[in-house]
């Protein structure tokens, strides 16, 4: 604790690294839940102000709370949520997906039902944007979180997504105009066909 509070008060936290990133991101991406809180709970008592840091982007456009999601580090993805939660919404550089975007496309279903939980949990984030907009938003390649779940073979969470942002199953990609049902039907998975089509049976 002594440790981070020094480096708090040198501004070592806030640093940035040859490829742009924070002591926050590197914790982050390490799912080092411990010293993450740690620095939250030193920057709380030392009056230091670390609200610039959650949103702070690294060389490839990421904040820590992306990476934590990518690497589907719920506890990480919690806590980023609590101190930083205009976050959510911060699409990546180069790829211009969010956080949701991320969890979905590789699978982590426990990470994606923190987040859609922090969705859910108020109708605007930071600035007026609404959250639920995520749902449906399209990365620099026209897929949607539910589009990329879909690729990737994750039945759970695409039905986790059909459940909280059931919008986005109409929505088709930019390079094909493709929905989620073509493509899970091009790829022949019948698994997630079927979850597909009983989310359309029930009025989705």
């Amino acid at each position: 604790m002594d440790c981070v509070r020094e480096l708090l008060t040198r501004g070592v936290v806030v640093e940035l690294s040859s490829h742009g990133q924070t002591l926050v991101h590197a914790t982050a991406v390490k799912g080092d839940v411990a010293t993450l809180q740690m620095l939250m709970d030193c920057a709380a008592a030392g009056g230091a102000d670390l609200s610039a840091v959650w949103t702070m982007q690294n060389s490839e456009g990421d904040t820590p709370l992306t990476l934590a999601a990518w690497k589907g580090i719920s506890a990480c993805v919690s806590l980023l949520l609590r101190v930083g939660p205009e976050a959510f919404l911060v699409a990546d550089k180069n790829n211009s997906r969010t956080p949701v975007h991320w969890a979905a496309e590789s699978g982590h279903e426990a990470t994606l039902q923190v987040l859609a939980d922090h969705a859910a949990a108020g109708c605007t984030a930071a600035g007026g944007a609404d959250r639920s907009s995520v749902w449906t938003m399209q990365d620099s390649m026209g897929d949607t979180p539910l589009l990329l779940a879909l690729k990737n073979g994750s039945s759970t969470c695409v039905s986790l997504l059909l459940r909280v942002g059931p919008a986005a199953f109409r929505v088709a990609d930019k390079r094909n105009s493709r929905t989620p049902v073509h493509w899970v039907a091009a790829n022949g998975d019948e698994a997630t066909l079927q979850v597909l089509a009983d989310h359309a049976a029930a009025g989705g």
